[in-house]
């Protein structure tokens, strides 16, 4: 027998055996992540603790956030339309954006279609209306 073959005979598969992992799986009850996601990343920690900081050349000794959020108000009464999205944004929440669901060549164009079966029914009305002038005037009618 070759060494392929005697591995397979040992573990049962190719795989391994499935029940040598059973001393690892999760027991009832019991969570993968127990702590769960992290409340806030290191990153947005320190900004928050910077904010929240004394705002050192500030004469009122104000904080940073307190300090930036004047600035961008001031900016965006000046009509600085970044600053006052960005004021809205914080403030109100962000509004909603469309998502459209699909692909490019599933997307109906509404407005065409509206289009072309106006002017149809425009041309076809003219027409209809100038077959029926002819046949007032008695032009087309059958001599008898």
């Amino acid at each position: 027998m070759d060494s392929g073959s005697s591995v397979k005979a040992e573990r049962g598969t190719v795989r391994g055996d499935p029940d040598a992992t059973i001393p690892y799986r999760f027991k009832p009850g019991q969570s993968g992540n127990p702590d769960g996601r992290p409340k806030y990343a290191l990153l947005s920690k320190a900004y928050k603790h910077q904010l929240e900081a004394v705002c050192e050349t500030d004469p009122q000794r104000r904080t940073y956030a307190e300090v930036i959020a004047e600035t961008l108000a001031k900016q965006a009464a000046k009509g600085n339309i970044a600053a006052a999205a960005e004021l809205c944004d914080r403030v109100e929440g962000r509004p909603r954006q469309a998502i459209s669901v699909g692909r490019e060549e599933d997307y109906v164009d509404t407005y065409n279609i509206i289009e072309r079966l106006v002017g149809r029914g425009t041309r076809a009305l003219a027409a209809g209306e100038a077959e029926g002038s002819s046949e007032a005037s008695g032009e087309d009618a059958p001599s008898q």
